[in-house]
């Protein structure tokens, strides 16, 4: 028996527990006891969930590092077997030949930078390769050529800047 308080605070004796406030008390330990050890073992499945993840994750890591090492070791060897050469000015020869009119089609376009060439008097078979330079609708300004040589593009170059040739105001091939 212990003593309490009563709502006046004065100190009141406390009578022993019949049977029934007995079996209440179990029933509560019992249930109290009953949710903690459910409590427990949820605790016990999320902090193997928590870890099974962080392990999931460390593997993820250590594939990324791994892939990362790959990929760098590529890049030196890549980088090692391929020099990247610029080819020197003097020896391109491939040209664009631009201001050839605007929203030309690119037959037009064909036409008239054989046209330029010819009355740069630059010779036909030094050229490979011409092509329009078109966009939408088949309409473009320019074309693309090819030399053979890259003495004959300098030739042509100098040629055709000679010539003064204009298709639109202000502007010259």
């Amino acid at each position: 028996m212990t003593c309490g308080c009563d709502q006046t605070g004065k100190k009141t004796k406390l009578t022993p527990l019949s049977e029934e406030g007995h079996a209440i008390v179990a029933a509560l330990n019992l249930s109290l006891g009953s949710k903690i050890d459910q409590v427990s073992s949820d605790v016990k499945v999320v902090n193997s969930k928590v870890d099974g993840a962080i392990t999931r994750i460390d593997d993820h890591e250590d594939r990324l590092s791994k892939l990362e090492s790959k990929a760098s070791q590529s890049e030196v060897r890549s980088s090692q077997q391929r020099p990247q050469v610029a080819v020197p000015h003097e020896l391109r020869t491939i040209a664009v030949i631009g201001n050839l009119g605007w929203d030309t089609s690119g037959t037009d376009l064909m036409q008239r930078a054989k046209e330029v060439l010819s009355d740069a008097g630059i010779a036909p078979d030094s050229v490979s390769n011409l092509c329009a330079v078109t966009y939408k609708g088949d309409k473009g300004s320019s074309a693309q050529l090819c030399f053979k040589q890259p003495s004959q593009l300098q030739h042509a170059n100098l040629a055709v800047r000679a010539l003064n040739r204009s298709y639109t105001q202000g502007r010259y091939a």
